[in-house]
């Protein structure tokens, strides 16, 4: 037996809770955040010596054998490379991104590329708008059913049902349980919905793929549990000056972490780019005084950048130090170096330093 549900003020930012209503929540600050939510407290009476268990659920790792992941191939180099290979079957994926950054494009391709039964779960967009942009992107959808729920509990019976090999939901925060009053995008529901999610993942073997939005900090939305649930999380990045996407990955438990993709985004999605230092540096450039190229690795990859160094005479009593792409702090650090060993004189000079590719 349980005890009469509790009431009790959850900030939906931070997940703080409080005893009682209060404008601003006083750990992270939120103005207009607290809601108010029941919680039942379990019977602290209950003996333990009751309970039950199951000696054959302890497991001796010497008479375990290693798992053999069966990874499920985009045909995306890009994205396979930073998974470590493919979708693990029975993973759970996050990824992340702005908006309009091309998150959804780049799921809409990774069904065009995969030949088997796929369900597209959206809150956000109809089948209509769907279906216009695949038109748009010239992609196959033969094996691509869409289903427009929100309800967790239906998304979950759809998907044991149909049993596809690939699940996509756009996105978690759309999603919401009915077994919480709070509204969808909430802490608690976002957290009961990956956990949901994560359950059918796990038993009926269905890779996932959640689509997530990110804060103004470039955090996933939600509870940081959410990140903890998933097995992977991936973050698609790009600037609005360029048409570059960078695709990272943060966390990774069935692969390494330091891999990056790259895409060029086009009226026709998200292209590959298989050389970004040919794209990124300029070519047949006649050698430049202050201009230097070097290699950097990036995971398993090389990437080439220029080094563009300035130093001139300062017009002011203290010399400035600015840096692009580089840390400021090692630049004074350098600097310091060359003064004192290299007997080079910059005490008196502006020092600028950039960093391309």
């Amino acid at each position: 037996m349980s005890k009469q549900p509790q009431t009790i003020f959850t900030c939906n930012k931070c997940g703080a809770q409080f005893p009682k209503w209060i404008g601003r929540c006083a750990t992270c600050g939120a103005w207009g955040t607290i809601s108010e939510e029941q919680q039942t407290i379990p019977n602290s009476q209950f003996p333990i010596s009751k309970v039950k268990i199951d000696k054959e659920q302890i497991v001796d790792f010497q008479k375990t054998a290693p798992p053999a992941f069966t990874r499920l191939q985009t045909q995306i180099s890009e994205f396979d490379r930073v998974l470590g290979g493919g979708i693990v079957v029975g993973s759970l994926i996050l990824l992340g991104g702005e908006p309009g950054i091309g998150k959804s494009t780049l799921v809409l391709q990774i069904c065009d590329k995969i030949k088997s039964p796929i369900l597209y779960v959206s809150g956000e967009e109809s089948a209509s708008q769907i279906k216009m942009r695949l038109d748009r992107l010239n992609l196959d959808f033969k094996n691509l059913k869409f289903l427009g729920e929100n309800n967790i509990e239906k998304i979950v019976a759809f998907s044991i049902e149909e049993k596809p090999n690939l699940l996509i939901i756009d996105s978690i925060q759309t999603l919401y349980s009915s077994e919480l009053p709070s509204e969808a995008g909430s802490i608690n529901q976002v957290r009961i919905c990956t956990v949901k999610l994560l359950e059918i993942a796990k038993k009926f073997n269905i890779p996932i793929l959640i689509i997530g939005h990110v804060t103004k900090d470039g955090l996933v939305a939600g509870p940081k549990s959410l990140e903890h649930l998933v097995d992977a999380v991936m973050y698609l990045e790009g600037s609005s000056q360029n048409d570059f996407r960078l695709l990272r990955c943060a966390k990774n438990r069935f692969g390494s972490t330091n891999e990056l993709g790259v895409f060029n985004m086009t009226g026709q999605g998200l292209l590959e780019v298989k050389n970004p230092s040919e794209l990124f540096l300029p070519q047949n450039q006649e050698p430049l005084s202050g201009s230097a190229l070097t290699c950097i690795m990036e995971g398993s990859r090389p990437f080439l950048i220029e080094v563009q160094a300035l130093a001139t005479k300062t017009l002011f009593g203290y010399p400035q130090r600015k840096t692009s792409g580089f840390d400021l702090n090692r630049l004074q650090m350098l600097i310091a170096v060359l003064i004192k060993r290299a007997n080079i004189p910059l005490v008196n000079q502006d020092v600028f330093l950039n960093v391309t590719g």
